[in-house]
């Protein structure tokens, strides 16, 4: 997947610009990769950049997300990865083997199930999340 990097707007296009003069026309691709967002993403600038470039026609993906920049960003992405659900499961289980070292050493962090349950917190909507993941919404 193509991807574009940057840091303030006129990056990003400049980046876009790029590949258009390389003949890579970025709205014919599947998806295209937006960089250097996963530790900034809570900010309304990222989603601005985004929106903009959704403007163009792109199909974008979002790399690393966490719950704050799926809520900002969410409009603008056909799709998106995050490894923040399993950071969470992994933070978790070393904190309850803490109290009880009998618990085997690895947690949920590799059960798809832990994943979907994430997934599922996320795409709810912000005001309806329940009291699952409290602990997410800061991160």
């Amino acid at each position: 997947m193509p991807v574009l990097q940057g840091w303030g707007m006129g990056d990003y296009f400049d980046h876009y610009e790029a590949y258009a003069r390389a003949g890579v026309d970025l709205r014919k691709a599947q998806r295209v990769g937006v960089g250097s967002i996963c530790r900034r993403q809570g900010s309304i600038r990222i989603s601005m950049i985004l929106s903009e470039l959704k403007a163009e026609g792109l199909k974008l993906h979002g790399f690393g997300l966490k719950v704050k920049g799926f809520e900002l960003a969410r409009e603008c992405l056909a799709s998106a990865d995050s490894m923040a659900w399993s950071v969470h499961e992994r933070k978790e289980h070393r904190e309850k083997r803490l109290w009880d070292p009998s618990l085997p050493k690895t947690g949920r962090q590799n059960e798809i199930e832990a994943a979907l349950e994430w997934l599922e917190y996320v795409l709810e909507p912000a005001m309806t999340r329940g009291a699952q993941y409290p602990e997410l919404r800061a991160a």
